[in-house]
């Protein structure tokens, strides 16, 4: 992935975390991270595959620990859903995940899914390629009860739900936004909660200035706004 270097110091340093908190606070039934970070020889062309297996594990867990609304599977039989949205990644290191179920479900892994197909898939991985789209698509998205995840600068800012990325020391650190989550029917277990950072979505500088001219036009109405006050106030004295 362009811009991310992912060196052997910073990996021991991710796995050693992974393994501190991750297991002890969410939990994780599989081996896979333990196996993962109990590997000592990696070279150079094979981190950015480490990452997104880790990655895997996390799509996995978010799936696991969230709870959509009732409703949302037409059967008891219906597949859990994850899709990936632009270019792949991922490539292999989703077979890490693809026998596992969510909540009895069989997991159901789509690649390069259409913005139209997306609206089927309870978790939609949102990729780097869609940047100049990304407004679009959130915006399409988010009246569905979908888990919105991406890599992508400010995603959990823009009403995505959970931007899963390295940070400047490169190691993996969560952003989630809760109340957009909880906007599309949706809610994240406090045990993912705790290992991320919370933030709320950004209001557009047309929002603000929206705001702003109804507050002035509610002020400027007419100069009986403010007799109307004063009656009442004299009023209230009788």
């Amino acid at each position: 992935m362009p811009g991310i270097v992912l060196n052997f110091q910073s990996f021991l340093s991710l796995c050693y975390s992974f393994r501190k908190s991750l297991f002890r606070k969410i939990g994780y039934s599989s081996l896979l991270l333990a196996l993962l970070c109990s590997t000592h020889v990696w070279s150079a062309e094979n981190l950015q595959a480490k990452e997104y297996l880790v990655k895997s594990a996390f799509l996995y867990n978010f799936a696991r620990l969230s709870e959509w609304p009732e409703g949302t599977f037409r059967s008891t039989s219906n597949p859990f859903k994850l899709c990936l949205m632009g270019n792949d990644s991922f490539g292999l290191t989703l077979n890490s995940i693809r026998n596992k179920k969510i909540n009895g479900r069989p997991l159901l892994i789509k690649r390069r899914v259409a913005l139209e197909d997306a609206v089927e898939c309870q978790l939609v991985f949102i990729s780097r390629s869609e940047e100049k789209d990304l407004q679009h698509i959130l915006s399409y998205l988010q009246a569905y009860p979908i888990l919105l995840v991406s890599e992508l600068p400010g995603f959990a800012h823009k009403n995505g739900h959970i931007r899963l990325f390295l940070n400047d020391e490169n190691t993996l650190s969560l952003e989630i936004n809760p109340q957009a989550a909880r906007n599309a029917g949706l809610r994240i277990s406090s045990r993912v909660l705790t290992l991320a950072t919370i933030v709320e979505t950004e209001k557009s500088v047309e929002t603000e200035k929206s705001v702003e001219t109804e507050q002035k036009a509610e002020t400027d109405k007419s100069p009986e706004t403010g007799k109307k006050v004063d009656n009442l106030q004299e009023g209230s004295d009788d």
